[in-house]
């Protein structure tokens, strides 16, 4: 099978798996949706004249992020309460946010999914609101708390990703984990969260040295390219 899209010289790529695997100058294959292969050898083989190719030297590849906590404004939407909620869900899109967990509703679009569920989580979910002194649990999920005090309106997991790598000392790629493997456990989402064979095709290419730097880049992005579903869809949709 060939590639639709290829990711090469990728610097590091956190793949997020069960085992918190890092690679170190890989690839990954995509065929449409999903993921085929990722590797450090050659993928020549992966290539036909249709592979579109992205070339992330320098660059770190990491699983799209997933807030399991998203509220909304209100329980009924209307007027400038829509258009502030498509703002803030627009923001945490470009903050890397490309699955959204709400109690509300389920709508989907070609870059971001909100999934309805009314699963209750069995691990903590911390949010800004939240107060991190006394975080004492293995694994743990982060959220924008969008929803969660009114006068809190977040769209980025930069922050407190930082501020519990400077309070713990807590290693970047369980920080990492709890932005996109453990929500995704969490809540049954077998198809993303991590970056495995078979898994959708749900990428960032952060334009940063290492995971830590993006934790301190706060106010900056350091977002390249955003892939959803196999399709890169950031700074410019590119159907393959």
């Amino acid at each position: 099978m060939h590639a639709t899209l290829l990711i090469k010289n990728i610097s590091w790529l956190y793949t997020c798996n069960k085992d918190e695997e890092v690679l170190q100058n890989a690839y990954i294959a995509l065929y449409h949706d999903k993921i085929i292969k990722i590797g450090q050898d050659s993928y020549k083989d992966l290539l036909d004249p249709c592979t579109r190719i992205i070339d992330a030297k320098g660059e770190i590849v990491v699983p799209g992020f997933i807030d399991c906590d998203f509220r909304g404004s209100c329980k009924e939407l209307s007027g400038d309460k829509i258009r502030e909620e498509k703002n803030v869900l627009y923001s945490m899109y470009n903050n890397g946010i490309l699955t959204v967990l709400s109690k509300k509703r389920e709508e989907k679009s070609l870059t971001q999914d909100m999934l309805l569920t009314n699963t209750e989580p069995t691990i903590p979910v911390l949010s800004y609101t939240d107060s991190l002194h006394n975080l004492s649990e293995e694994k743990f999920c982060l959220s924008c708390g969008f929803g969660r005090d009114e006068k809190v309106q977040a769209s980025s997991l930069q922050a407190i990703a930082y501020d519990i790598q400077r309070m713990f000392c807590m290693r970047p790629t369980k920080i990492l984990s709890a932005m996109t493997y453990y929500p995704a456990q969490l809540f049954g989402l077998e198809d993303r969260g991590s970056i495995e064979v078979g898994k959708n095709g749900d990428l960032l290419i952060l334009r940063v040295a290492d995971i830590e730097s993006y934790f301190r880049s706060i106010g900056n992005s350091c977002i390249h390219r955003i892939i959803k579903n196999g399709i890169p869809v950031f700074p410019n949709i590119i159907r393959c």
